[in-house]
């Protein structure tokens, strides 16, 4: 009886974090090159529906067995300056209401991984700089 308590209450708190999951997707704008990265933002790919309570974006490079993830760049929102989501992020731009928290690296060629995040919500894309400069998401496993 104990057991099957403790697997309801488990359940039940399973369920109520998912549920409060907010849709978001991140993905790279079609055109990008690495001097011209732009990524899409929004609570469904391809809309520019803002995300509330989106407060953190970086970009890292992708996890590699043995090896440390660099972080490339890193934003946080200004929970002082109310403004409104942004819906694209252009490499090395900060947008209205956000702050650089690791100032933006040269993207080589390599792969990496861009995401966002806030209170409910979680997104992530890869992508793969090539020698020329030309940008590709990447799918499937993490290592380069």
């Amino acid at each position: 009886m104990r057991r099957l308590l403790s697997s309801g209450i488990v359940l039940v708190v399973v369920i109520a974090l998912t549920s409060c999951m907010k849709k978001a997707a991140i993905w790279i704008v079609s055109g990008s090159q690495a001097t011209d990265l732009v990524f899409g933002i929004a609570a469904e790919r391809g809309r520019e529906v803002p995300i509330d309570n989106f407060g953190r974006f970086d970009v890292r490079t992708c996890y590699r067995t043995g090896e440390e993830r660099v972080t490339m760049w890193s934003l946080s929102a200004n929970t002082q300056e109310a403004q409104p989501a942004p819906t694209k992020i252009k490499y090395g731009d900060p947008p209205k209401g956000f702050y650089e928290t690791a100032p933006p690296a040269a993207l080589r060629a390599g792969c990496y991984e861009a995401s966002i995040s806030g209170s409910g919500l979680s997104a992530s894309v890869r992508f793969l700089v090539d020698s020329t400069g030309s940008v590709s998401t990447r799918t499937g496993a993490s290592g380069a």
